[in-house]
């Protein structure tokens, strides 16, 4: 319209349609203004709500995302129950999203755009929800190390520890060259295993340091329920490998010990029947010593009878070493009956078992009571009381006289079975003091002089001396020992300790 009107010759025009034609070409301009201002505020209208649309398609799919992980991240780290294998898939999840959120936001002005604005508020909760979830997955992933080092360190423990299932006995030496290869760090035992092995001990140490670390990461993995099961079984099974551990140590140093003492009694023993023999071949000896000679062996015979016993019930009990002194000792028992014959057959006992009273030292008289006599009134004394009860409560180290209680108890029933017969109308009462006295014989016959001979054989060896003189001295020292124990337990007080000294 303006372009018609423009064309049109306004030189034909009066003055007043002159001023009309100038101001309806204004009027035209300024609405053709208008026009295009409108026009292009609605293009940019549509534009803006065209990117406004795009925006909320791309933001609210994120903002439900953010949210999600956000709310999975608390739970895991808060839940008891919560999954820790998690922590870092979705720690990862959270810095992906967090990235995408940043990139849309790159550009825009939150403050006048509330979608925005709420898109950044979820970005600022993630990104401080990711350095506690990235710092329990840290966590969690040293627990899992731990647990799996305890774990094999626990199958190694129950692996190499030697069980001996199939009940194959070493001999003392073997067993002992195995057991000298390897020392225990944090006991005074060694173990028994294969040589390219290493100590099971720094294993067992391991443990207890892994379990120490694996219960301070549990604290600070709290409140998860699964480490704490976790570390509940893992601390039976740690308890469990080193009890097993230290029964096996135990049990083969025991073994060990007992053949090698074994070893050394039956040597003390060899050693004192060469004794006698070589004064069987010199000529009989002088006639006051053949029946301390006979009775020694009689003690001796039994204490080797004895030895055999223990040996034969300790065979089917052996986890590790075997014992091979069981020929050794038929062989040192038919040689000492040998012996005995040689001196003239077992020394005499009347029904009582009664024993001649202590023999003179050096001519002098006796000074002490007799055994026989001591054990009687001894029974008199502690007619309900095992001896070794007296012995324990009266004396306290005493009882390192006898090897065990099974070769006590072996001696009892050997004893017992060896008294005379008792009249057809003995009481009941009559049998408990006889076997009262047997006991208390017992202690003041057989334990007590073999522990002395021991004595006198390492005596003569440390000094060099002929071992029957030997001998002579410490049956001196003995006589006046057994006196002392008579006196000690029957009156309270040693008469002779500083004599003994």
């Amino acid at each position: 319209m303006r372009d018609n009107i423009q064309s049109l010759n306004s030189r034909e025009l009066d003055p007043d349609e002159k001023r009309e034609y100038d101001d309806l070409l204004l009027r035209l301009a300024l609405s053709a203004d208008i026009l295009r201002d409108r026009r292009e505020a609605a293009e940019k209208s549509h534009r803006d709500a065209q990117e406004k649309a795009a925006f909320m398609a791309l933001v609210a799919p994120l903002q439900s995302r953010l949210a999600e992980l956000i709310q999975t991240a608390d739970r895991l780290m808060e839940h008891p129950e919560g999954i820790p294998s998690q922590y870092a898939p979705t720690a990862d999840q959270l810095r992906s999203e967090v990235s995408r959120a940043k990139d849309l936001l790159q550009g825009r002005d939150p403050s006048s755009d509330p979608i925005a604005q709420k898109l950044k508020d979820l970005t600022k909760s993630a990104e401080e929800t990711i350095p506690r979830l990235s710092e329990r997955a840290s966590l969690w992933d040293q627990f899992c190390d731990l647990r799996n080092r305890i774990q094999a360190n626990l199958d190694r423990v129950f692996g190499e520890l030697p069980q001996n299932d199939n009940n194959v006995l070493l001999p003392v030496v073997e067993g002992r060259q195995l057991f000298d290869q390897l020392m225990v760090r944090n006991f005074p035992l060694r173990l028994l295993k294969s040589n390219h092995l290493q100590p099971l001990d720094s294993t067992i140490t391991e443990m207890r340091n892994d379990m120490r670390n694996l219960s301070d990461l549990a604290d600070q993995l709290h409140p998860l329920t699964q480490v704490e099961q976790e570390i509940r079984f893992l601390s039976v099974d740690v308890e469990s490998a080193e009890d097993n551990y230290n029964s096996v140590l135990d049990r083969l140093n025991v073994e060990i010990n007992d053949e090698e003492e074994l070893e050394r009694t039956l040597n003390i023993l060899s050693n004192e029947l060469q004794q006698y023999r070589e004064d069987v071949e010199r000529g009989e000896p002088i006639s006051h010593d053949r029946l301390s000679y006979r009775r020694l062996l009689d003690d001796m015979i039994a204490h080797l009878d004895n030895q055999r016993a223990i040996v034969e019930r300790s065979e089917n009990a052996r986890r590790f070493i075997r014992s091979d002194t069981r020929q050794r000792l038929d062989d040192l028992i038919a040689e000492a009956r040998a012996l005995l014959d040689a001196f003239g057959g077992a020394a005499e006992s009347s029904d009582e078992d009664e024993e001649p009273g202590p023999s003179t030292v050096n001519g002098e008289e006796p000074r002490f009571i007799d055994k026989t006599t001591a054990a009687r009134l001894l029974a008199e004394l502690y007619p309900d009381q095992d001896p070794r009860e007296v012995v324990a409560e009266r004396v306290g180290e005493l009882g390192q006289i006898y090897d065990t209680d099974s070769e006590f108890d072996s001696l009892d029933t050997s004893t017992d079975s060896r008294m005379s017969p008792l009249p057809e109308d003995a009481t009941e009462a009559d049998l408990q003091v006889r076997r009262q006295r047997s006991r208390w014989r017992r202690v003041l016959r057989t334990a007590l002089p073999l522990q002395v001979r021991e004595h006198s054989l390492r005596y003569a060896s440390s000094e060099h001396l002929n071992m029957k003189e030997s001998y002579r001295r410490w049956d001196t020292v003995g006589e006046v020992l057994v006196g002392g124990w008579i006196s000690f337990f029957y009156t309270g007080s040693c008469c002779d300790v500083e004599t003994l000294r």
